[in-house]
């Protein structure tokens, strides 16, 4: 786990360097930007949705069944 750190520390290290290509730090901090923003988002929406889903309520109080059906299953 330890070495996979510093692989990607040093991965980064030389992705972010000064004196490299501008666009592609640009380029590569743009690409973090988006990944966390679609991250967040759906942490939101599962949240919302499991929020939703908690408050729903099934009841069968004085249900019937009006018609059977059989079959060979």
């Amino acid at each position: 786990m330890r070495e996979r750190l510093a692989l990607l520390s040093e991965y980064l290290k030389n992705r972010l360097a000064f004196g490299k290509n501008k666009k592609t730090r640009k380029g590569f901090i743009l690409t973090m930007v988006a990944l966390v923003e679609v991250l967040a988002i759906s942490v939101v929406s599962v949240s919302a949705w499991v929020e939703t889903i908690s408050t729903i309520t099934i009841k069968a109080e004085g249900a019937k069944i009006d018609n059977y059906v059989y079959t060979n299953a």
